[in-house]
């Protein structure tokens, strides 16, 4: 950023014989007027980023900044390429690490054999400290699957990295991660952690808070016998740090609530179905991050919705390998959520959506 230096005048005063002008006296019984002294205008204060708005981001959100892919595929393989791409998919867990100043990226060869996964974050974020340098935590086989994370200029620089085969020469690219990851976090410039807005919800939300729900005719169309658990159990990589700002352990992905039947592998019967009812819904929270809804609002396939209880709901279709899939996004003060849905159940979910931001404003 160029600043702007002020321009002093310095005025010479020229010493000499000639003498000083004569300033002329007020007429007589003329008052004398003086003029007041303008007052000074106060500087500007920069209110704190109170969760109505996107946070700074560390590294300013850009994943090049963090590893140029040039450098990575001299490491991981010259097949290696960025896998993530700008979500559209209006799910409320995409953004809780945005929320928290941080960002995560992914780059992996075209077969997945070879990947890491890095989120840069500011340190106060993370309220546990992870292990550093390499930390072996893969899933098993004859591959290498290691966390690496370093801490410098209050930032934190988590990933996790995977090789298909176990050897040597992945030993020695590991090492020369953890080196990088050390460069990295050196050179990030800190970022403060945002201010929670004093309505926002807690982050990541327990969802022990929506318990008392689940004893209400309304949730999931009255299936009925029903249970709450937290994440969606999926198996994927995230880095430590994700799984600290998530509250899940290694094998969940989503900063998510899913409510379903006891058993959720029951199928309903036609005569449920038919009255509406739903062995589940998955519903993920983030507290803060309403400023989400003015991207949101622009994407294709999104449809208005009006939800009791909620400032403001869409309904965000979009295509994938499998087909199409919707998700209810909701705005609340500054919170958002997301909710699962299926073809014909859209308005079913409502009264569940209503009664899960009930809790969590109450809470």
């Amino acid at each position: 950023m160029r600043r702007l230096v002020p321009v002093v005048v310095l005025v010479t005063l020229l010493a000499g014989c000639t003498s000083a002008p004569t300033v002329p006296s007020a007429a007589p019984n003329e008052p004398v007027v003086e003029t007041p002294a303008p007052a000074p205008t106060p500087e500007p204060t920069q209110e704190p980023e109170t969760g109505l708005v996107q946070p700074a981001q560390v590294f300013d959100g850009d994943c090049n900044a963090i590893f140029p892919i040039d450098e990575l595929k001299a490491i991981l393989g010259s097949s290696v390429k960025r896998t993530d791409s700008p979500d559209s998919s209006g799910e409320a867990s995409r953004y809780v690490t945005a929320q928290s100043g941080g960002v995560t990226c992914s780059w992996a060869s075209a077969d997945y054999a070879n990947g890491i996964v890095v989120t840069a974050v500011p340190a106060a974020a993370l309220p546990l400290t992870t292990a550093k340098a390499c930390q072996k935590d893969g899933y098993g086989g004859g591959g290498v699957d290691c966390s690496i994370e370093a801490e410098a200029n209050a930032t934190r620089l988590s990933g996790k990295v995977w090789f298909a085969k176990a050897g040597s020469r992945n030993a020695t690219k590991t090492a020369t991660l953890v080196s990088l990851f050390e460069e990295k976090a050196a050179a990030a410039q800190a970022v403060p952690l945002p201010i929670p807005n004093e309505k926002s919800w807690a982050n990541p939300v327990d969802c022990s808070i929506l318990e008392p729900m689940l004893d209400n005719p309304k949730v999931l169309g009255g299936t009925g016998d029903l249970q709450i658990y937290q994440g969606n159990g999926s198996d994927v990589y995230v880095t430590p740090a994700e799984r600290v700002l998530f509250g899940f352990d290694d094998r969940a992905d989503q900063v998510a609530c899913a409510i379903t039947t006891a058993d959720p592998n029951r199928e309903l019967t036609k005569a449920e179905i038919k009255a509406g009812k739903f062995a589940n819904i998955s519903m993920s929270f983030v507290g803060g991050a309403a400023w989400v809804e003015k991207e949101l609002a622009t994407w294709d396939g999104v449809e208005k919705l009006t939800i009791e209880g909620v400032d403001s709901a869409y309904l965000v279709t979009h295509g994938d390998e499998s087909g199409s899939v919707s998700i209810i996004v909701a705005f609340d003060g500054p919170n958002m959520l997301s909710a699962t849905t299926t073809a014909g159940g859209v308005a079913k979910r409502f009264a569940t959506i209503t009664l899960a931001v009930e809790a969590l404003n109450a809470s």
